[in-house]
């Protein structure tokens, strides 16, 4: 006998939360200088240079543009911002590096998802990408609407209570989720800021500890990397997991003519201290990549 629906809906209840969702449509003609937009041409102040990656290969190292993904009007959001995580107004701006597409999973990946954060008052501009910026990493401009909503921890993440001894079964979770007002993401379109995230496979705040901690999963994976670690350093690790929330979720973007999926119906995820995001760090956020393939 499974685990009844009414106890995961009673556990369910007991970690819902709210996220601010992000619903985009392509844009009619251009949106004013510091709107929310996901994709489209940026806006920065005086001074900002277009971010750029380096990367190293076996020819050498070289340095790629980042894709500007979308950036979002903090003062329209602080009214659905339920934990009043996010700052209270300024303009929130996230670039990530579309040709290579980074996993997330070693420290040299870090350059390649970036978050800026520009104060309210200051002046901004329309931003041209640079030549070497490839058309396929250009997104067509879209207006968003920002809604608050329900927020619930896909299956992956779901603590399983110790005294459930029977096997806890994915349909039975999802339509407790269901019922309780949040729809399983099965094609990857949900955009969202804060909340939980939609996991596909593992929980990412591990990854995303051991990454800041000049770990590299990306030779024999998470699991055989455990055994180069230390007790106490995996000790650290875990401890560290406690510290990570979801910042920013983008999922699959349709704008006319333009697609752009991570994968196979996945996400682009970044993420942040607790700390770091109190204290406006946004040039300490990662970023993972998962998707269904």
């Amino acid at each position: 006998m499974r685990v009844k629906e009414s106890a995961v809906k009673k556990a369910l209840r007991a970690l819902m939360g709210s996220e601010i969702r992000i619903r985009m449509e392509a844009a009619e003609g251009e949106l004013p200088v510091g709107a929310s937009r996901i994709g489209g041409a940026p806006d920065g102040p005086a001074g900002f240079a277009w971010p750029y990656y380096e990367i190293e290969d076996e020819e050498g190292a070289f340095s790629v543009p980042l894709a500007f993904l979308g950036q979002f009007d903090l003062a329209e959001a602080a009214p659905l911002d339920e934990a009043g995580l996010l700052p209270k107004e300024g303009l929130l701006s996230f670039w990530y590096e579309l040709q290579t597409c980074p996993m997330g999973f070693g420290p040299a990946d870090l350059g390649a998802a970036r978050a800026f954060l520009f104060p309210a008052g200051e002046a901004l501009t329309r931003m041209e990408a640079p030549e070497d910026l490839p058309e396929e990493c250009r997104i067509g401009a879209c207006r968003v609407a920002m809604t608050k909503e329900v927020s619930l921890p896909a299956f992956p993440d779901f603590p399983i209570p110790d005294d459930w001894e029977e096997e806890l079964a994915a349909s039975v979770y999802e339509r407790s989720r269901e019922l309780l007002g949040y729809d399983e993401d099965l094609w990857g379109f949900n955009t969202k800021l804060l909340g939980y995230p939609d996991t596909i496979t593992d929980p990412m705040e591990w990854v995303c500890e051991a990454v800041s901690r000049d770990v590299s999963l990306y030779d024999e994976g998470e699991d055989e990397a455990l055994f180069d670690l230390s007790e106490d350093l995996l000790e650290e690790i875990d401890a560290g997991c406690e510290d990570w929330v979801l910042l920013f979720q983008l999922g699959t973007v349709e704008e006319r003519d333009f697609d752009l999926e991570f994968g196979s119906c996945g996400h682009l995820y970044f993420w942040i201290r607790r700390q770091d995001l109190a204290a406006g760090r946004f040039d300490r956020v990662q970023a993972v990549l998962q998707s269904r393939d």
